[in-house]
């Protein structure tokens, strides 16, 4: 009678024990789902502008490590470059994140210290998004564009926070160690109201913000004609100026200004790979190793 009893107890104890565990499941797989679908609700367009360097993959792959964490996200690169490279080519596929690989050179007469950094490639990927857009972010869901240069830090609560972005309207957020400041942010009282921005470049500019500090809905974005001028300082404000939207429509993310989701942050590296020190004796067979392809990937010639 007792190990009859004892076998109705161990049969009650792993029918409950099996119940418990179907409804943590169900609750868990419910809540994944919840989050992906609202996540879903809205697709981020990223675009990136990049250029060759020693850090450009090392810059490359931790924002990789970065997007690769956040659903319903498109990835649109830019080399300046005439043509699309292998390492970028690699690294992308690498990625998993959903992705267009672009190449547009600068001009030479536009570059220089005060023509600004990656305009012709913002722009092309620009292009590319009016024209394209539509095979990526269906007819019944929102997107919102954001500008994610290769050398800076982002939360991955950032992304979640852009996507609140409503389609026809910009939003803003402080971004940290900046230069000069320590913080670019907008400036609002606890209204919610705009009453400036704290940046360390005033310079007459009407929209003082970093080019990580603000996301745009893609409506808005579509209605307008706005691309970057080759004019260092200003390439953020021109831009948002040509968006015609009014300042009381901006949306002020990351907890009302609050929180620093974005860093301007500097890859501390070396030059590209060099083999003047390599022995005489062996650089007869340099392209018969591994040498070869490090400096063919890594070390690429002006292009």
């Amino acid at each position: 009678m007792a190990g009859q009893w004892r076998q109705r107890q161990l049969c009650v104890l792993v029918l409950l024990s099996a119940g418990i565990y179907v409804f943590l499941l169900n609750q868990f797989t419910d809540s994944i789902r919840m989050w992906t679908t609202r996540n879903a609700a809205t697709t981020i367009l990223v675009l990136t502008p990049t250029y060759p360097r020693p850090t450009q993959i090392a810059d490359m792959t931790r924002l990789c490590n970065t997007l690769m964490h956040i659903p319903s996200l498109f990835w649109v690169v830019v080399e300046d470059a005439y043509n699309k490279t292998e390492n970028i080519a690699e690294l992308l596929e690498f990625c998993s994140v959903p992705f267009v690989h672009l190449a547009k050179r600068t001009p030479r007469n536009l570059t220089g210290p005060y023509k600004g950094r990656g305009v012709t490639n913002r722009n092309e990927g620009l292009r590319w998004i009016r024209e394209n857009v539509h095979t990526i972010v269906s007819d019944n869901r929102s997107a919102v564009v954001y500008f994610a240069d290769d050398d800076n830090a982002y939360d991955i609560r950032l992304f979640e926070e852009i996507r609140k972005t409503d389609p026809n309207r910009v939003s803003m957020f402080p971004v940290g160690t900046i230069a000069g400041t320590g913080v670019s942010s907008p400036i609002i009282d606890q209204d919610g109201s705009l009453l400036g921005f704290f940046d360390p470049y005033p310079a007459k500019r009407k929209y003082m913000v970093d080019m990580a500090g603000f996301a745009v809905g893609l409506e808005i974005l579509l209605r307008s004609g706005a691309k970057f001028v080759y004019r260092t300082g200003a390439l953020e404000d021109y831009f948002l100026r040509d968006l015609h939207f009014q300042e009381e429509d901006i949306q002020f993310l990351a907890d009302r200004c609050t929180r620093i989701l974005a860093w301007h942050v500097k890859t501390s590296g070396g030059p590209f790979i060099k083999l003047i020190t390599l022995a005489d004796k062996l650089k007869p067979f340099v392209n018969n190793t591994n040498l070869f392809e490090l400096v063919r990937l890594y070390s690429p010639v002006p292009r």
